[in-house]
């Protein structure tokens, strides 16, 4: 019989796992732009838990957490094991989809992040943002280089990458710009997706302003422009007195409200009215 011994377990894998494993990646795929292709790993750039609670509905009798549960109107309760998904295509019929066969449909290149051209920082308007960024990271050694050479020529050429990848099940436009020295994908909405301000326009008709009231409002638009503006200054005011307000309750401390803050007091050259 023969038998091993297991070797034994270095410092550095015991410090690793005292650290835990890190952020988990998002996505993982190719960066593909002309001749130029390296893997990468795609990271939230959010963090919304650092700026979010999160309430529960309890009942008010006991504080016992609602619970909703999956149900089958015809099985009852369901189980995760017996979810899966399906598309409607007519009132109460559903063809069964499983994800390895929407992953079958895509070929490598569709599973890739593809640039399909460059455009200037102003092309854009930020209307078509959906709120969703992620940071790239390159996936491996080999990635290195490349993710350095696009990197580079984004920055000397001040040119922002504009293409598609396939994302969370459907296929998504993202803009790809270099931030602190990485690269940042910022995931887009398709134009139709998006409402245009002429559905809104015979609502927001107004006669033309005097020419008076125009030149106050240029003069307090002059007056606040900021000429180092730090937006890190900017802090969660809500965050911290709802903190203070759960702090207060667990502790059984009275909640005392706010005092009202005093509205500045105008002189007149730089405030209007319409």
């Amino acid at each position: 019989m023969v038998s091993s011994k297991a070797k034994p377990k270095s410092k550095s894998s015991a410090k690793a796992r005292k650290r835990g494993r890190g952020p988990h990646a998002s996505w993982k795929g190719q960066v593909r732009c002309g001749l130029v292709s390296f893997g990468v790993q795609a990271f939230n750039a959010s963090a919304p838990e650092r700026g979010e609670f999160h309430f529960h509905q309890l009942h008010a009798g006991c504080h016992q957490r609602i619970r909703h549960e999956k149900v089958c109107p015809v099985h009852g309760e369901a189980s995760q094991s017996d979810i899966v998904s399906g598309f409607g295509y007519a009132p109460g019929k559903y063809v069964e989809i499983d994800p390895e066969e929407i992953e079958a449909v895509r070929s490598e290149g569709e599973r890739a992040l593809t640039i399909e051209a460059f455009i200037k920082p102003d092309q854009l308007d930020p209307l078509y943002y959906d709120g969703r960024a992620y940071y790239l990271l390159p996936d491996g050694e080999t990635a290195g280089e490349g993710y350095a050479v696009l990197r580079e020529a984004m920055l000397r050429q001040k040119a922002d990458g504009f293409g598609k990848v396939l994302f969370s099940g459907r296929d998504q436009l993202v803009r790809l710009r270099v931030a602190d020295r990485l690269l940042l994908m910022a995931m887009l909405s398709y134009s139709a997706e998006r409402k245009k301000s002429d559905e809104w326009s015979g609502l927001s008709r107004h006669a033309r302003p005097a020419a008076k009231s125009v030149k106050l409002a240029e003069e307090l638009v002059h007056s606040m422009i900021a000429r180092d503006f730090d937006f890190e200054a900017y802090k969660d005011d809500y965050r911290e007195r709802m903190k203070e307000l759960i702090d207060a309750k667990r502790a059984g401390r009275e909640i005392v409200a706010p005092e009202a803050e005093e509205e500045p007091a105008t002189n007149g050259t730089a405030s209007w009215r319409p």
